[in-house]
């Protein structure tokens, strides 16, 4: 095995438990409308049970492109070189999940903090309206995580969920 290509436990070249756990680190997501034009959305997101998880109005792009089962890729990154270079990037399907108002503010807490109360009323009354926001998420059914530290790559692919690093 290649030190360099497959580092660390599980060939994982950085902690990306605690990466995608960092407070107020956004995704990148991307996809495709039915039409064919390119949907590119930066968003507050969750990683837990082994899916990125995201609350999105109703009828917007991306929700409605992970209604449809589209592919959807997300990054999450650090660009700081040469210091910190890391990137979580992963491929799967997109889909809409049953409303559940507390994974809505786990989300919100990344962000906002863990005061409820201490939040805009928007986002208070967000996590509980199920008919205007939508809870969504990706399984990474691919991916790639890679750092450069002092730009020497490390990285690990995987191709089938079965081989999926992420925690």
């Amino acid at each position: 095995m290649d030190q360099q290509r497959q580092p660390g436990a599980a060939g994982v070249p950085f902690d990306v438990g605690s990466f995608l756990a960092e407070e107020r680190r956004l995704a990148q997501v991307a996809s495709v409308a039915p039409s064919g034009i390119p949907l590119l959305g930066s968003l507050w997101f969750r990683y837990e049970r082994g899916r990125f998880w995201f609350s999105s109005l109703a009828g917007s792009p991306l929700p409605t492109a992970a209604s449809r089962g589209r592919r959807v890729a997300v990054i999450v990154d650090d660009f700081n070189p040469p210091a910190s270079i890391r990137q979580v990037r992963i491929r799967g399907r997109g889909r809409i999940e049953a409303h559940d108002a507390e994974t809505v503010r786990r989300i919100y807490r990344r962000y906002l903090g863990p005061e409820q109360e201490s939040w805009p009323e928007f986002f208070r009354l967000r996590a509980e309206d199920s008919e205007r926001w939508l809870l969504w998420s990706v399984r990474p059914d691919s991916g790639l995580v890679v750092t450069s530290p002092e730009y020497g790559e490390l990285e690990r692919r995987w191709t089938r969920m079965s081989d999926c690093p992420l925690p």
